[in-house]
């Protein structure tokens, strides 16, 4: 008997779906999050990448086939209008996108996507972490069954 994984990517979860990921920046997506990225888009669901552009990764991620759109977010800035500015970009182009799953990281994009979300379901802003972690316990399940019981592991 083979042991099967939680997290089929043939499960059809994600199927014809869009995914919002939202950095602060594009080098973050690029380096940090682009094997997330890809695991959405094999598991069938658009992703759209939303963050600050002008450093170079914004060109990368647009070649590697993620729709990228620029939003206005500074990491120290803490001027009210501009936050205003973000909030009010980010609800546009959610309304623009309507993604099913909104993955916001780093502490501006999650606070003003949260509320950009406009109280539509929450789990899906710690879906990822969820499904990470759920990944995780199952190659570390998969691990200590097959060394207690080899002859489970096919």
């Amino acid at each position: 008997m083979a042991l099967k994984p939680l997290m089929d990517s043939s499960a059809p979860v994600l199927r014809d779906k869009r995914v919002a990921i939202v950095p602060r920046c594009a080098w973050t997506l690029f380096s940090v999050r682009a094997s997330l990225s890809r695991a959405v888009t094999e598991r069938g669901a658009q992703v759209v990448a939303l963050g600050a552009d002008g450093d170079g990764f914004d060109a990368e991620l647009r070649r590697s086939g993620l729709d990228f759109d620029p939003i206005p977010v500074s990491r120290r800035g803490l001027n009210p209008v501009a936050d205003l500015w973000l909030l009010l970009k980010l609800v546009f182009e959610f309304s623009r996108w309507r993604p099913a799953v909104d993955q916001s990281f780093t502490v501006k994009p999650a606070i003003y996507g949260t509320i950009a979300a406009r109280g539509e379901p929450n789990w899906s802003f710690y879906l990822w972490d969820v499904l990470m972690f759920q990944a995780w316990l199952d190659a570390a399940k998969a691990s200590t069954v097959a060394s207690r019981y080899p002859e489970w592991a096919a």
